[in-house]
Order: structure tokens, then sequence, then C-alpha cells
């Protein structure tokens, strides 16, 4: 249990010590976006101010489609 213990530990810092590196950027598709979430093969983007929501293709940022929350 010890030796698995020391891997994780191994495994974690390795992780978190990692040097992270920017893939590919674009711009938003809206001027306040205030969350950002990937799922079901889109990168979706939600605008707290005008309470639009973006679903982007991940590859180059096109908005595929994006709706209004209507509360």
């Amino acid at each position: 249990m010890r030796g698995l213990y020391f891997l994780m530990t191994v495994v974690i810092a390795c992780i978190c010590t990692g040097d992270p590196q920017v893939v590919l950027s674009f711009d938003a598709p809206d001027t306040n976006v205030s969350g950002l979430g990937y799922g079901a093969g889109s990168l979706w983007a939600v605008d707290r101010t005008t309470e639009f929501v973006y679903e982007l293709d991940p590859a180059n940022g096109d908005v595929l489609d994006s709706w209004y929350l209507a509360a």
C-alpha cells in the first residue's frame, strides 16, 4: 500500500510540475465570456452579460450554434 501511495505522489508531482503549453487559441465569440466548458465534442462558452450560450468548434473556434438563455 505504501508503494502505491508513493507512486501516486510521484505521478501527481510530475503532472503538476509539467510545462503547460498553449496548443491553440482564438477570439472569444462575445466580449464577456464568463464560463467555458467542453463536452459532446464541442467547446461551450457562456456570456453572463448578454446571457447567450455559444457552441464552438474546438478545432478552429467557429460558432456552430448560439442561443439566448431565457430565465
